[in-house]
C-alpha cells in the first residue's frame, strides 16, 4: 500500500514502501516495483502524485491550485480515485468531481480555499482487483506571527529592576523565545515573551547596546525572527510606564514596563480604560447615553444630562429646561407643567387662556349660566349677553360640497366656485368686524391667500348688525389637499368669534401610477403609487397575485416592494385599489416587465417639470425604463416651483432658497471652510467582513476638507465632510487591527490630527460584555421606529406600530448638548403606523439629535437622526 505526504516531509519507512522525495511528495518509482505485502506481480496497486502550490503556511480565505495525478502500472486496470468521509479536505473542489473512475492515467484539478487552522484530507485510489494506493493532503493555514519590538533602543538603568513585555500578533502559536548572546537573558524555548533580568544582573559590565533577538514558531511549523536593542545605561533611572497603543497620552495599567524614559509607545500616565480608542482616557468628556456607547472618561459612571439642574435627567425630563423636580403634568402630554405652553390642554396657549389650569374654560368655548364662571373668556360671568356673540355663516355655489359629517367643504380642480361667509350679531346696531387671522396651503405652508383665490369684499371689514364677505377661487389639480382659512369676528363689546373654514380641494380618488415599469431579477424593487383624494379618509390596498411583492397603505398612496426571481421572467398586471369615505372605490391596472438583466434606477415624481425630482424616498419607483412625469434625481427642495432647483440662480432679496443650497439669498461661499470646532473620528461595526467603517463628525457650519490616512500603509484619500455625520471604509488587513488618522486645517491654518484604532476590539468588546453597553439599550428602545429621509431638512416621517390616528402623539428632539425640544405641535398628518413633522420654522441647528416617542400609554422609543442643511 503505498502512501505519499503533501507538503510536510516526513521520514520514510519500510513497511509503507514508499517515501517523499520533494515538497511536492511524489512517490518514489524504485519502491513502487516491489509490491506490497498481499498483492502479486501481476497486479499492482495505483500511483499517487501531487504537486502545485507548496507552502508551510497558506493564507486564509486565499484560494490554491494542486494537481492530483493517478496512474495504474497494469495496463487496461481501471481504478476509482475517492476520499473516506472521516477525512475529507475542508473547503476543496475537486474537478472533475470525487469519486473519479478511469484508467491508465488521470488528472485531477483540485482548488482548496485555506480556512485558519489545520485542514487535512486523505485520498485512496483502488482497482477493479482490489489492490490501493494512498496520498493525504496536510496543509495549515493562518497568518505568520508578527513582532512589533521598539524602532529605538530601549533604555534601561544599570543595577535596577528592569521588565519589558515584548508585543507579537499571532494565533495557533506553539512557542516563542528570546535570546541575546551579550546579555543574560534566556534562550530556552517557552510562551513568554518578558524581559526581567533582576537588578542584580544588570551591572556596569554590561554597559552599551546588545542586541535580542526573537523567535516565534508557528504550529505549522513555520518560524519568523525579528529583534530589538536594549541600551544599558549609567545615566538613566527606570520607572514604571504604561503602555499607550492609541496615542492619548495615557497608558493600560495592565501593560507595564520598568525602563527609563522616553519608551516609545509608553507613558508615566496610567488609566486608559480602552487603549485602542483615542478618544476614550481619563481626559476625554464622557456624553450620557445615547449619545455616547462608552465611558469615555474610564470613571465607571455614565454622566447623564440635567440641563435644568432639577435632579432628573434630561432624557426623561418633561421640562429638560426648566427645572421642575415634582414633573407635574396636568393634561398627561409628558410635557410638565413648568413649561407646558397648554397647561390644561384645551388648545388655547396659557397666555391667551383666561384659566389656564381648567381644560372647559378658554376662549371660544360654550358659556354655562349658573356655574359662577367666564367659560369663554369673554370677561362676563353668566351674563345673557355672552349668547349674543357675533354668529358665523357658510353657504356655497352648486358645485361646492358640504362633506357630511364634518365641517369640510370640497371644490373640485379647474371649476369656478364662490363661498359666501356672513358674520351677524343679534343686535342690528352693534358694531361689528370681521378679520383674516391666518390661511395655510395643502401643504401646510401659512400663506397670505390660496394661490389664485380672493375675497370681495377683501378683509378687514367692520360695520353694523351683519356682515358679508365671498371667497372666489378656481383651484387648481397642484392644488389638491386640505386648506385652511381662520377669520376672526368681533363686536363693540369685545367679545370675539372665531371660524376655521375647512377646504377640501381634489375628486374622487385617483391612481397616480406609471402604465408599465421594467425590473430585474434578484434585485430588491420598490414601487411607492402616489393616490390622491379630495376627502380626508383614504384606503388604499393591491392585489398583487402570487407575485412575490408586499404592499401596504403608505401615506396617501400605496407602498409595493419585494425582489423577482428567474421564474418570473415576463410581463404581469397588478390592481391597484382607492376608495374614500363616500364609497367611491376605483382601480387601475399596472404592468411590471421581468427580465433576467437591466441597469435598475431610482425615479423621483418631477410635479414642476424643472429636470429635478423632489427630494422624498417615500415618493420613489424603481425601473430600468424612463416613468412619465419622473427624473432620475432627487434634488428639488421645492418641486412645486420650477424656479427653484439646484441649478437655479439665487435671487438676492426674494426670500427663497432658489439654488437648494439650504440658505436663503446666501452670499457665494467656498465649497469648504477651515474648521473653528475640531472634527470626532469614530470606529463603527462594521457587517462586511472585508472592511472597516469609519465615522467623521464636523460640528462646523460649513464642509471641511479632510485627508485620511491608515497608519504605516499607503491607503489614504480626501474627502469633503459636511456638517453632521459623513463616512469612509478602509480595507482590513491581514492583522485585523488598524489605526486611521484624520488630518484638517483649523481657522489658524494648522493641520490638526486625530486618531482613532479599528473597530474590530470595541465589536467584540460588546459582544463580550452580552450587548448590555449603553448603545445596547438604545437598539433596544428604538426596535420597529424607522425615520426618513436622514438626513432630514424640514420634513420628517416618523413611522412605528404604535403610532394611530386616535392617539396623540408626543415627539420630542433631544439635542447633543441635552437640549429637548417638543416638535408635537409640528405634526401635520397621523395615521395608522405613521406621522408626518413638518419642521420649517423650527429653530434646529445641523447635528446629531435623538428623536423621542410617546404614544398613550406605550413605552417611549428613541433613534438617532441627523439634521443636514
Amino acid at each position: 500500500m503505498p502512501t505519499v505526504t503533501f507538503t510536510h516531509l516526513r521520514s520514510c519507512t519500510l513497511v509503507l514502501l514508499y517515501c517523499l522525495w520533494s515538497s511536492f511528495s511524489v512517490a518514489n518509482p524504485r519502491l513502487a516495483a516491489t509490491p506490497p505485502p498481499g498483492t502479486s506481480a501481476e497486479n499492482r496497486p495505483p500511483l499517487i502524485s501531487i504537486s502545485g502550490d507548496s507552502l508551510t503556511l497558506y493564507e486564509p480565505g486565499k484560494e490554491y491550485l494542486f494537481i492530483i495525478e493517478v496512474s495504474d502500472p497494469d495496463p487496461g486496470d481501471s481504478f476509482t480515485l475517492s476520499q473516506p468521509s472521516y477525512h475529507t479536505l475542508e473547503g476543496a473542489h475537486f474537478s472533475p468531481a470525487l469519486p473519479y473512475t478511469g484508467s491508465g492515467t488521470a488528472t485531477i484539478e483540485v482548488r482548496w480555499t485555506a480556512p485558519n487552522g489545520p485542514a487535512y484530507g486523505w485520498l485512496t485510489a483502488e482497482d477493479e482487483a482490489g489492490a490501493s494506493g494512498h496520498a493525504e493532503l496536510d496543509l495549515w493555514g493562518g497568518y505568520p506571527p508578527q513582532f512589533h519590538p521598539p524602532s529605538e533602543p530601549i533604555r534601561v538603568g544599570v543595577g535596577q529592576d528592569f521588565l519589558y513585555m515584548i508585543e507579537l500578533t499571532a494565533d495557533q502559536l506553539n512557542q516563542t523565545y528570546p535570546c541575546s548572546e551579550t546579555l543574560p537573558i534566556s534562550c530556552e524555548r517557552g510562551l513568554g515573551l518578558v524581559l526581567y533580568p533582576d537588578a542584580s544582573v544588570l551591572t556596569t559590565a554590561y554597559l552599551g547596546l546588545h542586541e535580542v533577538r526573537l523567535t516565534a514558531e508557528h504550529n505549522s511549523g513555520l518560524v519568523v525572527e525579528d529583534k530589538l536593542y536594549i541600551l544599558v545605561d549609567p545615566d538613566c533611572t527606570n520607572q514604571t510606564l504604561y503602555r499607550d497603543k492609541d496615542g492619548d497620552g495615557y497608558g493600560d495599567s495592565s501593560l507595564v514596563a520598568l525602563a527609563c524614559a522616553p519608551l516609545e509607545g509608553y507613558v508615566a500616565q496610567a488609566g486608559d480604560c480602552d487603549d485602542e480608542n483615542p478618544d476614550i482616557n481619563p481626559g476625554a468628556t464622557d456624553y450620557p447615553w445615547p449619545f455616547d456607547d462608552y465611558d469615555s472618561d474610564c470613571d465607571g459612571q455614565d454622566p447623564g444630562f440635567d440641563a435644568d439642574g432639577d435632579g432628573v435627567n434630561d432624557v426623561w425630563d418633561n421640562c429638560p429646561n426648566t427645572p421642575n423636580p415634582d414633573q407635574y403634568d396636568q393634561d398627561f402630554d409628558r410635557q410638565g407643567d413648568a413649561c407646558d405652553w397648554d397647561i390644561d390642554g384645551d388648545g388655547w396657549a396659557n397666555e391667551e387662556d383666561c384659566d389656564p389650569h381648567h381644560a372647559g374654560i378658554h376662549p371660544g368655548a360654550e358659556e354655562i349660566q349658573g356655574d359662577g364662571l367666564d367659560n369663554n373668556c369673554n370677561g362676563l360671568v353668566d351674563d345673557e349677553e355672552a349668547l349674543a356673540e357675533p354668529q358665523f355663516h357658510i353657504s356655497a355655489s352648486d358645485n361646492v360640497i358640504f362633506v357630511p359629517g364634518s365641517s369640510y367643504l370640497m371644490l373640485r380642480p379647474g371649476q369656478a366656485a364662490t363661498i359666501t361667509i356672513t358674520v351677524s350679531s343679534l343686535d342690528p346696531s352693534e358694531p361689528l368686524e370681521l378679520q383674516l387671522v391666518q390661511v395655510y396651503d395643502h401643504h401646510y405652508h401659512e400663506v397670505d391667500m390660496f394661490e389664485g383665490a380672493y375675497l370681495s369684499p377683501a378683509l378687514p371689514l367692520s360695520g353694523t348688525g351683519s356682515l358679508q364677505t365671498q371667497l372666489h377661487w378656481t383651484p387648481g389639480w397642484e392644488q389638491e389637499g386640505d386648506q385652511e382659512m381662520q377669520l376672526m369676528a368681533t363686536d363693540g363689546t369685545g367679545r370675539v368669534s372665531l371660524y376655521t373654514l375647512s377646504v377640501i380641494v381634489g375628486v374622487h380618488p385617483r391612481i397616480l401610477a406609471p402604465a408599465e415599469v421594467t425590473v430585474p431579477i434578484g434585485q430588491f424593487v420598490e414601487f411607492n403609487i402616489p393616490v390622491s383624494s379630495g376627502f380626508r379618509t383614504l384606503w388604499t390596498s393591491a392585489n398583487l397575485g402570487s407575485l412575490p411583492l408586499m404592499g401596504f397603505e403608505a401615506g396617501p398612496g400605496i407602498q409595493i416592494y419585494g425582489e423577482f426571481g428567474p421564474e418570473h421572467i415576463g410581463t404581469h398586471q397588478i390592481e391597484l385599489l382607492a376608495w374614500d369615505e363616500t364609497g367611491m372605490e376605483v382601480s387601475q391596472p399596472m404592468l411590471i416587465t421581468v427580465v433576467a438583466s437591466c441597469p435598475l434606477q431610482h425615479w423621483y415624481p418631477d410635479h414642476d417639470a424643472d429636470g429635478w425630482g423632489e427630494d422624498r424616498d417615500a415618493m420613489l419607483i424603481t425601473s430600468c425604463t424612463p416613468i412619465a412625469g419622473y427624473v432620475a434625481n432627487r434634488q428639488d427642495c421645492n418641486d412645486y416651483n420650477a424656479g427653484i432647483h439646484p441649478q437655479a440662480e439665487e435671487i438676492p432679496g426674494d426670500g427663497l432658497d432658489n439654488n437648494c443650497n439650504g440658505e436663503v439669498d446666501e452670499e457665494e461661499k467656498p465649497l469648504s471652510c477651515l474648521a473653528a470646532q475640531p472634527l470626532k473620528l469614530t470606529a463603527l461595526c462594521s457587517n462586511v467582513a472585508s472592511q472597516h467603517t469609519w465615522m467623521v463628525f464636523n460640528p462646523n457650519a460649513c464642509a471641511v476638507e479632510v485627508r485620511w490616512e491608515v497608519h504605516k500603509t499607503s491607503h489614504a484619500a480626501v474627502m469633503i465632510a459636511p456638517p453632521g455625520e459623513s463616512y469612509f471604509t478602509t480595507p482590513v488587513g491581514s492583522n485585523n487591527n488598524q489605526v486611521v488618522f484624520i488630518h484638517w486645517q483649523d481657522t489658524q491654518g494648522k493641520w490638526k490630527k486625530k486618531g482613532m484604532a479599528s473597530s474590530s476590539a470595541h465589536c467584540g468588546k460588546q459582544a463580550r460584555d452580552g450587548g448590555k453597553g449603553k448603545n445596547s439599550r438604545l437598539a433596544e428602545e428604538s426596535e420597529g421606529l424607522s425615520l426618513y429621509p436622514v438626513p432630514f431638512r424640514q420634513q420628517l416621517t416618523v413611522m412605528h406600530e404604535s403610532i394611530n390616528g386616535k392617539a396623540p402623539a408626543r415627539v420630542l428632539l433631544i439635542s447633543l448638548e441635552g437640549r429637548s425640544l417638543d416638535v408635537s405641535a409640528q405634526v401635520v398628518a397621523q395615521g395608522q403606523g405613521y406621522l408626518q413633522l413638518n419642521l420649517q420654522g423650527v429653530p434646529l441647528a445641523n447635528g446629531l439629535y435623538i428623536l423621542r416617542l410617546e404614544i398613550a400609554d406605550q413605552p417611549p422609543v428613541v433613534k438617532r437622526v441627523l439634521r443636514q442643511e
